[in-house]
């Protein structure tokens, strides 16, 4: 129920903020849309005083309809019945532009009756508005037979969207605090996730110690009866049952420690065959081989078997592997070992037939304590340490293994250690 409630939570909090971002979003383009008319407007206003004032200078009637016509979002024309002066035009130009506070960058082109073709004028910069400017592309043209000439503005958006700072900035604010919500949330989740895993650790190890510490205060009780006291056979099978399952717990307590320290512990590395080492791990699990009734098969075909590690550490990765194709197995067990030599790195192979690996686990079971649900398997024990584990010792000795596995259909792990 507490689940549901962060996820709804923070689903609503998700929500809300996209929906404020899209209104912040639509009132930016509003206020530009608005700031865009207003721009034009002045323009027109700006032109029309050109074209009104060019007229009077070449003492021609000013005409009732406006002669300023806008063919596209930054392109102006504006229509006039004389030859155009280019001197007089871009004097006009600057005045009028100046009056209405456009102080955006601009270049004009002059429509030319006599050879009919739009002829150029300059390129206006914002910083020096009588400065000689370089000639760019030819204006559009304008399908009417009369002398006018056009106003091409390259970089109205971007002008006017940094004269809109307050509401750039204002966006650019939600958008950050957005980002570091996000990223807040899933920290939250990360920790959350965390948290889960280590309390299942923490569960699962009471779990692995709780019945060894059972048998033992069991026996210590059984052993404390004058009855079995006189019977030496008994005494000897219970002192054996405490023996055991301390050393049970000595194991358990040790991988543990190995696992979290292993980061800062010094390799010892020796040279050593990986065959042999392979022959001694299998005979560490005979007993539990053979209570499974598993069946090995050995194809040891590397001709270069020599490798540089630490002994201990490589022996403790492989025995954590044949672990779990013995524990995750719901059938009689049958392992495949077998080894190779790849280019510069001495390959191993453990194949099982167990209940496999779906999927969507195949990226968590590096984490540590991460442990793959296992079905119908209620009594496999573990601390979710194994694979992260063998990631760690691998990376150190400089090697790396591949997982393949599905649900069901057993899983392939591939170890690549460099050779000597």
């Amino acid at each position: 129920m507490q689940n549901r409630t962060i996820q709804i939570l923070i689903a609503l909090t998700l929500i809300m903020l996209i929906g404020i971002g899209v209104a912040q979003f639509i009132w930016f383009r509003k206020a530009f849309d608005l700031k865009e008319k207003q721009f034009n407007h002045n323009v027109h206003l700006a032109l029309r005083g050109v074209a009104e004032r060019f007229f009077v200078f070449t003492n021609q009637a000013v005409p009732e309809t406006s002669p300023v016509e806008q063919l596209s979002n930054n392109y102006f024309t504006v229509m006039l019945n004389a030859e155009i002066d280019v001197s007089l035009l871009e004097g006009l130009l600057v005045t009028e532009f100046s009056k209405r506070n456009l102080s955006l960058d601009f270049e004009y082109g002059i429509y030319n009756c006599q050879n009919e073709q739009m002829i150029y004028g300059n390129f206006i910069e914002k910083e020096n508005k009588f400065r000689i400017g370089k000639q760019i592309k030819e204006l559009p043209k304008w399908e009417k037979d009369n002398y006018y000439f056009g106003i091409y503005f390259p970089k109205k958006n971007h002008e006017l969207i940094a004269e809109m700072d307050f509401w750039l900035f204002s966006l650019i604010v939600l958008l950050a605090l957005l980002g570091l919500l996000i990223y807040t949330i899933t920290m939250i989740l990360k920790q959350k996730r965390l948290s889960e895993v280590q309390k299942d650790f923490i569960n699962n190890m009471a779990h692995e110690f709780k019945t060894p510490l059972s048998t033992i205060l069991v026996s210590s009780d059984l052993l404390k009866k004058p009855v079995i006291q006189k019977d030496t056979e008994a005494t000897n099978r219970y002192l054996g049952l405490i023996q055991n399952e301390t050393l049970r717990i000595k194991e358990q307590i040790e991988r543990i420690l190995q696992v979290a320290q292993f980061e800062k512990v010094e390799l010892q590395i020796t040279r050593f065959s990986l065959h042999e080492l392979v022959e001694k791990v299998l005979n560490s699990l005979q007993l539990v081989l053979e209570q499974k009734e598993a069946q090995v098969i050995l194809s040891l075909d590397a001709k270069e078997d020599l490798i540089e590690a630490d002994n201990i550490h490589i022996e403790s990765m492989l025995l954590n592997l044949l672990e779990n194709s013995l524990k995750y197995c719901d059938k009689k067990p049958i392992i495949r070992i077998q080894t190779s030599n790849t280019n510069q790195y001495l390959q191993i192979s453990i194949i099982d037939n167990g209940i496999g690996i779906d999927k969507k686990h195949h990226k968590k079971v590096f984490e540590k304590f991460y442990r793959v649900p296992t079905g119908n398997l209620h009594n496999v024990k573990g601390f979710g340490l194994g694979l992260s584990y063998v990631e760690a010792v691998l990376k150190r000795h400089k090697g790396y293994f591949t997982l393949k596995s599905e649900k069901s259909k057993g899983t392939t792990i591939e170890i690549f250690i460099p050779h000597v």
